[in-house]
């Protein structure tokens, strides 16, 4: 029977059951953070699941003891044979993850799994729909292919268009196979030294785009995962494999040659069980494509190459069997460093939007400029019409204010496509993404057709997990900013710091944009990756972690940036709950808190740099807002050095701190131990060399808000002076700025996440509106459809510098936290706050555990807030009264509300404990 059939029957015999407990059949079943995945290679992958409780109303629902089965083939599943693992009626309520512990797993095996729960009545659950995984390539041996790759001589050659940039040819590959028998299944998994594209009888494979995701090749190369039981046919097939160079350049650490290589494994398994591959290797036939690379040094001054397409030289049907490929070349058999192959285990990029184009300017004859209404990353794909020969440039725009009479933002960027001659052609590059808003159209006949041009979003397809809407319009579209800037940053398994100029993974910007992204999206499986990068480029001999991954390419940074390799598996940690991102990561953090302690004098961290690396060194609170005749940065650095030892020495100690809490966790006492001490250590010494008792201040600069915020946060401030140092940051905030922030990227984290827990989101909306410079409502109001780089329009209009506010919309006015004794959102924290000037505000997060809501409304004289707790979990609710009888739950005192207990009473607020399901609190705010 068909997998899809088979497939359909189980869901259906699922979802058609009534619910015969307190839950409905689970939902959004995971493997590895995961949605079915395909060629995994984790041996004991984590699965989890969503509950959802039968009947709305019902409140405290949570999991008593849950069953899995997993099965080797569907029709196993639907007849409930857990032949791989029947984990049996297993006691407790984890959901999440839940690691799978039946038969060892082999290569290429597939799993069907689903899953049951009973409520604390013991009432069962239906089964879950089914859901799958498969196993990739464990081992070297599993693969049988070879690298390939065109013959050096047709691979390359000297420049022609000028005489200082090398003109890349791209090749084609091919491979003619036949198949005798009915096809029961077909995998193929592909793996590439570049970016490729692979067909299959004419149809390209998968919907990815930029395959494989960027990797350190001096440690691993990705390879991706197809099913294409539906793509091959009994007779003849024809495998065809198109390669871009991506980031395989000379230059960038583990590349040992100058050509794009391929490797593919497809393995087909017959009806009668039999199985044969299809494999790379010498028999594999190559010619060139008709795709040029014009330069592209890929370094950070903004040269990604220039494609130029010339459409005369296709060759019709190259990528079917019929195809008579006698006239193209053998493919070279490539000997290669070893090098750890490991399964793409996250979302892949995609096309996520398809924008059309708003508006068309006529800048020169022959020349047209195409607005697309707002910056993007991804591609443009127009029809084109023209004579053999002629020839079409395309040159891309980015813009901070969308003034199409002013494009200075380029970098390079720009195409070219000869054309063939014949009707429908159409241009559409494949291997290389631009940033842009507008494209200059050069040697059109006429004026383009609008409806003929579109502009192809793409970014790494995380599935959103959060809504934001509130009454101001303003605050809604920041917060569509943000969310729009992180999808075109997200490329290629990890956030790069801008989509043009340099294309890198950069720490420090990557931790301000991630509180936004762990609410915005489902990004654990992409930070696991990231987190990853930062790993394999450690220096073995000093335990340097650099400051962008996965490549390191003259850029800059300080211990902040490297600090990534802590912060990012702690934060993911918090939201998901995934104590093995701790445990894989740990030895690394153990060996660069090393390295910054050897860096350490007299207790504090002292300046330092990379090897071989530019001025850029020991930054900051990098960005932080500057005068618009100030445009260079100060001795190499954007902020002072008193200022950098300040906020570099406060980012050691936040790294121990949060190391001594891993290691603990992870059964590590001694380090636990040896951290805390350092910490305490670092903070009297911080204190004794930096802070002034009689201004309560840490440095002497103009700029005072990260150095107030951060001692604050980290609770290095002497209890004695924690007042005065409070007060000092509320001055700053609100008289010596009137309002406006005063902080860089970095310090924009750590200030609103002060000023979030002592509760004063009032000052975070008053600064996010402003709208005269800096802020972010100046950036709306000058145009921006990106957020920038700087506080100023400067280099670029697409960058990750200033994403953090978009944590605060779910952490600040909604108040939904994680708890660290409780992570992913096991136990909720809800602590929203009601701003002036706002009437309403509204959330939704969908957990590990599943939806939760958090909304406020003002009502008159009335405070009303409603939430909505997942089952299986507890939320610890913050409300703003000083009386338990000014709070309403439906209209009924807290003492007769179903699922709620109360927790203290404090001078400002009641807190509360409340079980699963949906509440309304009502506050008499009236004197």
């Amino acid at each position: 029977m068909p997998h899809t059939f088979t497939f359909l029957i189980a869901l259906l015999l699922s979802t058609v059951a009534s619910a015969q407990g307190s839950f409905s059949a689970p939902i959004f079943l995971r493997c590895e953070y995961l949605d079915n995945p395909l060629g995994i290679d984790v041996v004991r992958p984590r699965l989890s699941w969503v509950l959802i409780a039968s009947e709305a109303e019902l409140r405290g629902q949570r999991q008593a003891a849950y069953q899995i089965l997993v099965a080797s083939s569907l029709e196993r599943l639907v007849r409930d044979e857990g032949d791989l693992w029947d984990s049996g009626k297993v006691q407790g309520d984890p959901s999440i993850p839940v690691v799978y512990a039946g038969q060892g797993l082999e290569s290429h095996i597939r799993c069907y799994w689903k899953v049951r729960a009973w409520d604390t009545a013991d009432r069962v659950s239906p089964w879950s729909g089914a859901a799958s995984w498969s196993m990739g390539l464990l081992q070297a041996s599993d693969w049988t292919g070879q690298w390939i790759a065109a013959p050096l001589e047709s691979a390359k050659r000297p420049g022609s268009e000028t005489a200082k940039e090398g003109v890349t040819t791209l090749p084609l590959l091919r491979k003619r196979f036949h198949l005798d028998q009915p096809v029961r299944a077909a995998t193929l998994y592909v793996s590439s030294l570049g970016y490729h594209r692979v067909e299959l009888n004419g149809n390209k494979v998968g919907d990815h785009e930029f395959d494989p995701v960027q990797s350190d090749y001096s440690r691993r190369v990705y390879y991706v995962t197809h099913d294409v039981t539906n793509g091959v046919r009994q007779g003849d097939n024809a495998l065809a494999v198109s390669l871009g160079k991506g980031w395989y350049w000379p230059g960038i650490r583990g590349v040992t040659q100058d050509r794009p290589a391929v490797l593919v494994e497809l393995v087909v398994s017959y009806r009668d069980g039999t199985q044969i591959r299809v494999a790379s290797d010498g028999t594999w036939q190559t010619a060139t494509s008709p795709l040029r690379l014009i330069g592209g040094r890929r370094n950070a001054g903004g040269d990604f190459g220039s494609e130029i397409y010339d459409a005369r030289q296709e060759q019709a049907d190259w990528n079917l069997a019929s195809f008579d490929d006698s006239a193209w070349q053998s493919a070279d058999v490539l000997q290669l460093p070893p090098i750890q192959r490991s399964a793409q285990m996250l979302a892949p990029n995609r096309v996520v939007a398809r924008l059309p184009a708003v508006a068309v300017h006529q800048t020169q004859p022959s020349e047209y400029l195409l607005d697309f209404g707002t910056n993007l990353t991804g591609r443009l794909r127009m029809k084109l019409a023209g004579l053999p020969g002629d020839e079409i440039g395309f040159v891309y725009y980015a813009s901070h204010t969308g003034d199409h009479e002013n494009l200075m933002e380029n970098f390079r960027q720009s195409d070219r496509y000869i054309c063939r001659g014949v009707p429908g052609e159409e241009f559409c590059p494949q291997f290389n993404w631009r940033s842009f808003r507008f494209v200059k159209v050069i040697g059109l006949s006429g004026p383009p057709d609008l409806s003929g041009a579109v502009a192809e979003l793409i970014a790494t397809d995380l599935p959103r997990t959060s809504t934001f809407e509130c009454s101001d319009p303003v605050l809604n579209r920041l917060h569509e900013l943000v969310v729009h800037t992180h999808r075109c940053l997200t490329l290629g398994g990890i956030q790069v710091d801008c989509p043009h100029r340099e294309r890198l993974g950069y720490g420090a910007e990557g931790l301000g944009s991630l509180g936004q992204a762990l609410y915005n999206f489902d990004a654990a499986a992409f930070y696991r990756k990231w987190t990853r990068d930062f790993q394999d480029g450690q220096d073995p001999q000093t335990g340097m972690v650099y400051y962008t991954a996965p490549f390191r390419i003259n850029s800059g940074g300080g211990p902040a940036w490297s600090g990534a390799c802590i912060l990012f598996p702690w934060h993911v940690y918090l939201f998901y709950g995934d104590k093995r991102i701790l445990e894989e990561g740990y030895p690394t953090m153990r060996r660069w808190l090393e390295c910054l302690e050897s860096n350490c004098q007299d207790g504090l961290l002292q300046p330092y740099g990379l090897p071989k690396m530019n001025i850029w060194q020991y930054l900051g609170d990098w960005a932080s807002p500057r005068r618009p005749d100030d445009t260079l940065p100060c001795s190499g650095h954007w902020t002072s050095e008193e200022e950098n030892q300040v906020f570099n020495n406060l980012h050691y100690d936040l790294q121990l701190t949060v190391a001594a809490r891993i290691a603990g966790l992870l059964g590590q006492a001694d380090d636990a131990r040896a951290y805390d001490e350092r910490a305490r250590a670092l903070r009297q010494r911080i204190n004794a060399a930096y802070f002034d008792c009689e201004s309560a201040t840490y440095t002497r600069g103009e700029q005072q808000q990260t150095y107030l915020a951060f001692p604050l946060l980290l609770d290095v401030v002497p209890a004695e002076h924690r007042t005065r140092v409070w007060q000092n940051l509320l001055d700053d905030i609100t008289q010596r700025r009137n309002g406006h922030l005063d902080f860089g990227v970095l310090g924009g984290v750590y200030t609103l996440a002060a000023l979030t827990r002592e509760g004063r989101s009032d000052l975070i909306y008053r600064m996010a509106m402003q709208r005269s410079w800096p802020g972010w409502g100046h950036m709306i109001d000058q145009g921006a459809t990106t957020l920038w780089e700087h506080w100023l329009p400067g280099d670029s209009s697409v960058h990750n510098s200033f994403l953090s506010i978009g944590q605060w919309f779910f952490s600040g006015l909604a108040g939904i936290l994680p708890d660290p004794d409780s992570p992913g959102f096991r136990r909720i924290r809800l602590r929203p706050q009601p701003v002036p000037g706002l009437e309403w505000a509204k959330t939704t997060f969908t957990s590990p555990y599943g939806l939760i809501s958090s909304g406020w409304k003002i009502d008159g004289q009335r405070l009303v807030f409603e939430f909505r707790i997942p089952p299986n979990t507890t939320a610890l609710v913050r409300l703003p009264a000083s009386r338990i009888d000014a709070i309403r739950e439906d209209g009924r005192p807290i003492e007769q509300a179903v699922g709620v207990r109360l927790v203290q009473i404090e001078k400002e607020a009641v807190e509360l404990e409340i079980a699963s399901g949906d509440y309304q609190f009502t506050l008499d705010a009236s004197p």
